[in-house]
């Protein structure tokens, strides 16, 4: 019995022996891998925007529309460049603007641009009656040569300053009071005939002994 128990046993491990062991199956081929997507282009650059112009200054408002103001000061300078009621420049083209000595007291309307006033009327204060003389030095003892600005009141000069020569031309700006121009020198002679009362400008030449006028207009 145990032979038989031996012998079953080896025929049951000798067929396990002789059964063929099953083939390892194949690993499956890798899946084909897919193409990358093309890369999509770089989206255009946008220019850089220019800067926007600085916004233009606005314009000065009509004159008509500005604040008048009034400035009362003695001129301290006028050279036919520069013109200083006290320490303010003084700007502007009323016509007796050019004519305001050093030490003349001005009133001057008109409005201020930065610092300075832009006068539009202006009116002598002091002295109260004057006379303007351009021309020879000598028509007003002011000298034997040259030319000259000056302003004569009552008291004779007023003020006087060198000008640049100009070949015997005499302008005058004076009052007339319907007879003779006040305040001019005696040299000049007086105005043509037909004219009225009130300022005058005249212009003239001296030949080297007497005055011609030439022109003679109300002033301004």
């Amino acid at each position: 019995m145990r032979r038989l128990s031996g012998l079953w046993l080896f025929i049951v491990m000798g067929s396990a022996l002789a059964t063929p062991t099953p083939p390892v199956p194949e690993r499956p081929p890798p899946a084909p891998t897919a193409p990358a997507p093309p890369t999509p282009p770089a989206p255009p650059v946008a220019p850089t925007p220019e800067p926007e112009p600085a916004p233009s200054p606005e314009p000065e408002p009509p004159e008509r529309a500005r604040e008048v103001q009034s400035l009362v000061a003695r001129v301290t300078v006028n050279d036919g460049r520069t013109l200083l009621l006290g320490s303010t420049r003084v700007e502007g083209d009323a016509p007796w603007l050019s004519l305001a000595a050093p030490g003349m007291l001005i009133q001057a309307e008109g409005y201020w641009r930065g610092r300075v006033f832009v006068a539009q009327q202006v009116q002598v204060l002091e002295p109260p009656d004057w006379a303007y003389y351009r021309g020879p030095a000598v028509l007003v003892r002011a000298g034997s040569s040259g030319d000259v600005e000056a302003w004569l009141s009552e008291g004779g000069l007023f003020a006087v300053q060198s000008a640049p020569e100009a070949g015997g031309l005499v302008r005058v700006v004076a009052f007339f009071d319907g007879v003779r121009l006040r305040f001019v020198p005696e040299a000049l002679p007086p105005p043509p005939q037909g004219l009225a009362r009130g300022w005058l400008e005249l212009i003239g030449h001296f030949d080297g002994e007497r005055v011609r006028w030439q022109e003679a207009r109300p002033f301004p």
